[in-house]
């Protein structure tokens, strides 16, 4: 049994630029709609190779979602004592000026 595409017609983007892209029936091709005007996508980027995946819904990357990792944990503590001090600092300044 062999997959046959679906029609021609508009889609949702698979790249998720566009709300959607024509598929002219064997390929994606450049012509997009946002809505009420068609336009044509950024020349020179490749379109979706056909295939079973092209229309399958995208799965984010799982750490796509996790917070980044500190690099520099040390100097993050150093800068955040320092502001910390500083302000102590200024603080005691007005007080002492009062």
């Amino acid at each position: 049994m062999t997959d046959t595409p679906p029609p021609e017609g508009w889609y949702p983007d698979p790249f998720g630029r566009h709300r959607q892209r024509f598929w002219d029936g064997a390929r994606w091709s450049s012509r997009v709609t946002d809505g009420s005007s068609v336009g044509i996508d950024q020349p020179g980027l490749e379109v979706a190779p056909v295939g079973g995946v092209m229309f399958e819904r995208a799965v984010p990357i799982q750490d796509a979602t996790q917070p980044l990792i500190a690099r520099n944990v040390g100097l993050q503590i150093a800068l955040t004592l320092s502001a910390v001090l500083f302000v102590g600092l200024a603080v005691l300044a007005v007080m002492s000026v009062l």
